[in-house]
């Protein structure tokens, strides 16, 4: 019965939100249509194509994300990759 409840309240407090104020005063109008400039419906749409590309590619992206996670758990061959095996000797006057 707790979770009716839950989605009673949710539902209507979903209705009160997206309610217009042409609806608080009893009349059932119409919302009006809204209507996106082409640069934010192209992002949107980037965007949903990104996410249907990660659930498509889902284990390949797990794949590349953990050669580099192993990677960076190399620190000596990171070390090693950016200082070099013998360190450049210092500038620094003395």
């Amino acid at each position: 019965s707790s979770l009716l409840n839950i989605v009673a309240l949710a539902r209507a407090g979903s209705r009160l939100f997206w309610q217009s104020p042409s609806a608080s005063s009893g009349r059932d109008a119409a919302p009006p249509a809204v209507t996106l400039p082409l640069g934010e419906r192209l992002a949107m749409l980037l965007m949903i194509f990104g996410l249907v590309a990660v659930a498509v590619m889902a284990s390949d992206l797990s794949r590349y994300v953990a050669g580099s996670a192993a990677q960076l758990e190399q620190v000596p061959a990171y070390r090693e990759a950016v200082i070099g095996r013998d360190p450049l000797p210092t500038t620094v006057p003395r």
